[in-house]
């Protein structure tokens, strides 16, 4: 046998991932939001670049239009060329106007109206600082889950001292706030009020078979009648069981369409990108004629053109990026045209893989132009997400039916019962089969506790403990 060395060669099929590709790809998957950051980031390092944001939500600010000020530093030519003395000439103000979320009113948070008062009412040095200790530690309900122990160790402090200092918070604004579970949140609030009875209080430390509407064994429990345990649950449903959200003050943002539907009279559909959130990219081709105009040297040169063909990748990008989402949009509508014109019983089920067969796209690229996507219908707001779901088997129906409407079935026979009647999970599957729809019993159920709806045998409680304290406000 010889050995030696020889060489050989070979063609190989390779994907070369370019990076206008991958920078497709990425705006392809931005929400809104990421959209506008990662184009001001653009146009931050291109100095031919110009981003006009939606006036909806903008991402950056600038001073106020009355206060104009000198032009932002652009991206720097490669070291070792010559600095390009040019002066930027048009642009846009899109950076001009406030965000949503500084035009809200600032709202005081739970921390600071606490040490507020600690402040104010504390004036013992230790009992101030154990005090502060203890509010640094809440979490947003207002409820202290740090043990007193641990403090007490940090601190290096009798445990008596540190539940002395708990005592004086929980006697602030708002009651109940530095509890540690929620039965003495409760108990400070009745207790406030006037109103923690011997029999509140043994109600109060068994709160489980409250949640579970068991009111006769509460009944038997306390020592009272049905009558007056369906008024002490009336009195704890009074109750702010997460006193510290009051204070919450991260603004919720409402979510803003990126296609709209319109369904016409003669029951035709038409889509279309909501023009007024999607932001533009201009390219300033005056500029580059001047940068190119004073370039010397090889690196100047390079990098005008290097600018130039960013910015052109840019805008064709985001024009593509339009187009796949109103293309896949426009054929999620398609297919979902009896749930615009019939309601959420009748979505059908759909994967990505029909969609991106049909308008000739790979299913990830599906995937992309859906992720944090949102269509306004007839119907309200809705995530492009919503409308794919899974097929069950329909007995004696002409096609599959979705799991998102077989959940709608199931809501609707349950928002149906009335008094006594309260359907099982077996009879909702009995129902279900009856229309046509072949599901099993543990599905129907584990679709009932997705939507967090309760066992038949709470529900017949729930009616109860209703009946219970109709008759009470009677009486």
């Amino acid at each position: 046998m010889e050995l030696g060395r020889r060489l050989s060669v070979q063609t190989k099929k390779t994907i070369a991932i370019t990076p206008r590709v991958i920078q497709s790809i990425k705006l392809l998957k931005c929400n809104h939001d990421e959209l506008c950051s990662y184009l001001k980031e653009q146009e931050e390092r291109n100095p031919l670049i110009d981003v006009v944001l939606p006036e909806t939500r903008p991402v950056s600010t600038a001073a106020p239009q009355s206060q104009p000020t000198a032009p932002a530093a652009k991206s720097e030519p490669p070291k070792g060329g010559t600095s390009l003395s040019v002066a930027r000439s048009g642009g846009a103000a899109a950076g001009d106007l406030r965000s949503i979320e500084e035009t809200f009113a600032r709202r005081q948070t739970l921390r600071e109206h606490l040490l507020e008062q600690v402040d104010l009412t504390i004036h013992n040095a230790v009992d101030r600082l154990l005090a502060r200790e203890i509010v640094e530690s809440l979490d947003p309900d207002g409820y202290l889950r740090r043990d007193l122990d641990e403090i007490a160790d940090v601190l290096g402090i009798v445990e008596t001292r540190v539940e002395h200092a708990l005592h004086l918070i929980q006697g602030l604004e708002p009651t109940g706030v530095g509890a540690r579970d929620l039965g003495e949140c409760l108990r400070l609030q009745l207790d406030e009020a006037g109103e923690l009875t011997d029999e509140m209080d043994i109600l109060l430390d068994n709160l489980d078979m409250l949640a579970k509407f068991d009111l006769a064994a509460l009944a038997r429990l306390c020592g009272v009648d049905r009558v007056e345990i369906a008024e002490m649950a009336r009195q704890i449903r009074m109750l702010d069981p997460r006193p510290g959200r009051q204070f919450d003050t991260d603004a919720v943002l409402p979510a803003m369409p990126d296609v709209n539907v319109e369904l016409r009279p003669d029951g035709t559909t038409h889509v279309e990108l909501n023009s007024a959130l999607l932001p533009k990219v201009l390219v300033n081709r005056e500029y580059y004629s001047e940068m190119r105009a004073v370039a010397s040297g090889e690196n100047d040169v390079r990098f005008v053109t290097d600018c130039m063909r960013d910015a052109n990748w840019l805008a064709r990008n985001l024009d593509q990026r339009a187009n796949t989402m109103l293309k896949v949009a426009t054929e999620i509508v398609k297919r979902q045209q009896d749930f615009l014109l019939k309601g959420v019983e009748h979505i059908k089920p759909l994967c990505q893989a029909d969609v991106a067969d049909a308008i000739g796209m790979h299913r990830s690229t599906v995937c992309r132009a859906i992720s944090g996507k949102y269509l306004m219908t007839n119907r309200g707001l809705f995530e492009l997400k919503y409308f794919f779901s899974n097929a069950l088997s329909g007995e004696g129906s002409a096609e599959d039916v979705s799991a998102e409407s077989i959940r709608a079935r199931i809501r609707k026979l349950i928002e149906g019962e009335q008094g006594k009647k309260v359907l099982s999970d077996d009879a909702i599957t009995a129902t279900l089969k009856g229309e046509g729809v072949n599901i099993a019993r543990r599905t129907v159920a584990k679709y009932r506790e997705m939507m967090n709806i309760p066992p038949s045998s709470i529900r017949r409680r729930q009616h109860s403990a209703a009946r219970i304290e109709a008759e009470a406000c009677v009486a």
